[in-house]
């Protein structure tokens, strides 16, 4: 390529990167003005657009015969009084005995529609002009605005007739059309249509505003109910609209949220009955291992204390060696033990369903106050009553000691707020600490997640959220409408145990 076309075609091509570039913004910027928009913003966008859309070919076509009519209206007038003219010199000149004189022309002429009139001398001098009297516009029509009449503008029409008598040629007429008039005509025509249209699209507007807010409010409600469906509110129902279709959507909504809600109930009933058969389980290996194990190891201390008497009436050396094998017995023996209270309380806390459940919660917290690093622990019972079943019991006992044991090990926490209310047929339990929180998108250990899965088995809720300021906060809500015992609420728990 020579050299001096280079800079034009860099140009070329630049420009045509400019162009892909900008079709390509407006293909992605059109779409996204269009997502997640309203059904009845999009309804109402198109609605107008096609308006626009009709009222600029309208217009563009009333423009167009606009043109035209002038034109030929312009050109008749020309014409007519091209005509008219004529006539009025011949009549004229044949009535003058003397001959025709010019001054005496504008007063038979006269004005005419859509024309000017210029009487001129031979030489070129003006000796009258008058201007077309607009007598085909309305008297209350305004002149047109520029830019609509250089639309619908047309070419000069003019007609030059030479005025002669007595074979000599005394000057010219110049015929001269003027569509101004015309022109006012058709603006004031256009801007009366354009007024009845605007007024007519905003009536429409109007109504289908309203309209489609009559027919969206029961889909919005549905929308809303599905939301509630999905955060397991099956107790939601819909109100039936007038209109048969939605009504008959809000009866099959009702429907299904009914038979999700009686599901729910049978599964909990179903969870409820396995958790009880767990419980009952676990309570019979516990008193088996208390009541068995128990004895026993009791019983092997006891004979241990005996050997180790005995051991006096041997000789020094096997009484020394005896000694040894009681001691390591007896350690074995202690281990045992201890193992064996941990296996009982992991089975089953001694003193749930013997003592009130606050009382049963804050031995729990005490035992966590021992611990060196452990944080200052503020407990507040709100009217909580004796107990409310095996199931909800342990439940809530199993998910303090979780908390609890999450925040000693890991938070670095200086002081938790306890708090366990009884209200609207459901315990409430909220575990705050002021420690280092949860980052997000952290998973939960094993024990938070057989804590929800127990909670939810009892049809409950389990929320772990982060503070702004820090620390975390765990808040576990479980059904309690038909609890086992409800003896009487427990008094002196207001305060800070």
């Amino acid at each position: 390529m020579p050299a001096i076309h280079q800079p034009y075609a860099a140009r070329a091509w630049h420009g045509h990167r400019a162009g892909r570039g900008a079709i390509a913004w407006a293909g992605a910027a059109l779409p996204s003005l269009w997502r997640g928009r309203s059904l009845r913003w999009q309804v109402l966008a198109t609605f107008i657009l096609i308006n626009l859309i009709a009222a600029l070919a309208t217009a563009s076509l009333v423009l167009f015969n606009a043109k035209r009519a002038t034109e030929a209206e312009i050109a008749a007038s020309v014409a007519m009084a091209e005509r008219f003219v004529r006539t009025s010199i011949d009549s004229l000149d044949r009535a003058m005995p003397g001959g025709l004189w010019l001054e005496d022309l504008p007063g038979r002429i006269g004005p005419m529609r859509h024309v000017r009139l210029l009487i001129s001398t031979v030489g070129g001098k003006a000796i009258w002009q008058e201007h077309s009297s607009g007598g085909g516009a309305r008297p209350h029509e305004a002149a047109a605005p520029r830019w609509f009449a250089s639309m619908v503008h047309v070419d000069d029409l003019s007609r030059e007739i030479p005025v002669i008598s007595g074979g000599r040629r005394l000057g010219t007429v110049l015929v001269t059309g003027e569509p101004e008039d015309e022109i006012a005509e058709v603006w004031s025509d256009m801007a009366d249509l354009a007024a009845v249209g605007l007024l007519v699209d905003l009536s429409v507007i109007l109504v289908l505003y309203f309209a489609f807010g009559r027919v969206l409010t029961p889909l919005s409600a549905l929308s809303a109910g599905l939301r509630q469906l999905e955060q397991g509110h099956f107790r939601h129902r819909l109100l039936e609209p007038k209109a048969r279709e939605l009504a008959d959507l809000a009866c099959r909504f009702n429907a299904l949220a009914g038979s999700l809600g009686t599901a729910q109930a049978e599964n909990i009933r179903l969870n409820h009955r396995l958790l009880t058969a767990q419980e009952d389980e676990r309570r019979l290996i516990a008193h088996e291992l208390h009541d068995e194990l128990g004895p026993c190891l009791f019983g092997l201390r006891a004979n241990m204390a005996v050997l180790n008497r005995l051991a006096s009436d041997l000789p020094e050396e096997k009484a020394g060696r005896v000694r040894s094998r009681v001691q390591i017995l007896s350690e074995i023996a202690g281990r045992v033990q201890t193992v064996n209270r941990r296996l009982l309380q992991r089975l089953r806390p001694i003193a749930l369903g013997d003592v009130p459940l606050a009382d049963l919660l804050a031995a729990l917290v005490s035992e966590f106050e021992k611990h060196d690093d452990a944080p200052d622990i503020a407990f507040r019972p709100v009217q909580l009553a004796d107990s409310y079943g095996d199931c909800v019991d342990l439940t809530l006992y199993r998910c303090l000691q979780e908390g609890l044991t999450n925040i000693v090990r890991h938070a670095q926490a200086k002081s938790v707020e306890l708090r366990i209310e009884d209200g609207l047929g459901a315990v409430r339990l909220s575990l705050r600490d002021d420690g280092l929180g949860m980052a997000a998108g952290t998973p939960l250990g094993m024990g938070l997640s057989g804590m929800k899965e127990r909670v939810h088995a009892l049809g409950g809720s389990v929320s772990i959220s982060a503070w702004a300021t820090g620390g975390t906060c765990l808040e576990i809500t479980l059904p309690a409408e038909n609890p086992e015992s409800r003896r009487s609420a427990i008094a002196g728990h207001e305060g800070t145990s």
